[in-house]
């Protein structure tokens, strides 16, 4: 039961980096999220790649 929530939690964490951390377009872990109007932006530090997100 324990190893499942695991599992579980660790899905997330990767989704979570994957949707949120990582750049879409360079692949590096070098980005901000800021509010940009009424929605938010994920901005790459690295490459200068800029896109919206869903709300977290």
């Amino acid at each position: 039961k324990g190893q499942k929530k695991a599992e579980i939690l660790n899905e997330k964490l990767n989704l979570y980096f994957k949707e949120f951390v990582v750049c879409k377009e360079c692949k590096k872990p070098d980005t901000e999220i800021r509010k940009v109007e009424h929605f938010e932006q994920i901005k790459c530090k690295a490459c200068g790649a800029k896109y919206t997100i869903r709300k977290l």
